[in-house]
């Protein structure tokens, strides 16, 4: 502001000190150059279009240093001590974090939150994650390391009228869900918060950190059980000869040998259960390797010598359910079939979602 009431000066600012990150606008510049050096001047009028112009996703302390300059009509000026001032730009926390999670079937999968980084402010980071105490665990049961989350030992909090369990920063990639037994498929989502932190860019100012609301969708991936065959019978259809159970112990038939003396079909009853017990799990092959020659196993397909493949695709897929399931497997003895013993094995393959044609 001029200082003589004559009106014979005017005054302007000159403005100088920035760090070579940031920059003028709004002002003239009147000298040039990348750092501290540079300067720029403008009216006391016009003070309120200048403006400090900052690197993106910036936060910290700004340095800069004014000098007001009164200049008389007639071309004399002089210009004022300079005066060093800054600003600070205080972190400003926006990253979102993960949605999805996929589990596997009746094993402890972790959930790998983390957060995604918005608008290229890439220096956030995940702090505390906070799980409701009455969360819905019909479908899967937190846990925290090998603990579930209600026997893990972690604080409570309140946030708003919900308590929360607090899964400190250096747990969160130890949290993990165990889906309720022989589950897949999509889960019941979980509603939480999560804490964002977003230090200054420059260190000069303390972190901020946010809570904010998550969700996170689950679907487990089936995972198909061991299973166990049996032969529980063999019955001589058309054929003639008899049945015994030749090793009474140490193996899983009984009966367990079919001795033919005239050609014709025999059926064999293989029993085939699975430990899981929600009706996913399925049969779909039975290998049947050793057969003599000169004997078909009807509806079977033939690998290779001695080698046939009974198929149930898809819709046909033989579900185990909660007791397992009986398969009759027909043999036809043909006229000349080679004589002798041979040792006959068959092998069921089960697969969960195995009637579903793009199970895997």
């Amino acid at each position: 502001v001029p200082s003589e009431a004559d009106g014979s000066e005017t005054a302007t600012l000159r403005i100088t000190g920035l760090d070579a990150a940031f920059s003028i606008t709004g002002a003239t510049s009147v000298v040039s150059g990348t750092g501290t050096e540079r300067v720029w001047v403008t009216s006391t009028a016009n003070l309120g279009d200048v403006s400090v112009i900052l690197p993106e996703n910036y936060s910290g302390t700004v340095d800069i240093q004014f000098a007001g300059v009164a200049t008389e009509n007639d071309g004399d000026s002089l210009t004022a001590a300079p005066i060093d001032a800054s600003f600070t730009v205080t972190p400003s926390p926006e990253a979102t974090i993960t949605d999805t999670a996929t589990l596997i079937e009746d094993q402890i999968t972790p959930l790998n939150l983390a957060i995604v980084h918005q608008n290229g402010d890439a220096d956030e980071t995940l702090g505390e994650i906070y799980v409701p105490v009455s969360y819905d665990d019909s479908d899967y049961t937190l846990f925290v390391g090998g603990s579930a989350i209600d026997s893990a030992g972690l604080a409570t909090t309140t946030i708003g009228t919900t308590t929360y369990y607090i899964v400190p920063t250096a747990q969160v990639g130890n949290l993990g869900a165990l889906t309720a037994l022989d589950l897949d498929g999509p889960l019941t989502t979980l509603d939480f918060q999560y804490q964002v932190i977003d230090p200054s860019s420059d260190g000069t100012l303390l972190e901020q950190a946010s809570v904010n609301p998550g969700t996170i969708s689950f679907a487990a991936t089936p995972v198909t059980d061991a299973v166990d065959a049996s032969i529980t019978a063999i019955t001589l259809t058309s054929a003639t000869g008899t049945t015994s159970n030749a090793s009474p112990s140490g193996d899983d038939a009984d009966p367990d040998t079919a001795s033919i003396t005239g050609s014709g079909s025999l059926t064999v009853n293989i029993h085939v259960d699975s430990a899981d017990v929600d009706g996913s799990e399925h049969l779909v092959r039975i290998l049947i390797s050793g057969v003599p020659e000169g004997v078909t196993v009807t509806g079977a397909d033939q690998l290779g010598t001695g080698s046939w493949l009974l198929v149930y695709e898809a819709g046909a897929a033989l579900s185990l359910g909660s007791s397992g399931v009986d398969v009759p497997v027909e043999f036809v003895v043909g006229t000349g079939s080679s004589s002798g013993t041979s040792a006959i094995t068959m092998t069921a393959l089960a697969q969960d979602r195995g009637n579903t044609p793009d199970s895997e």
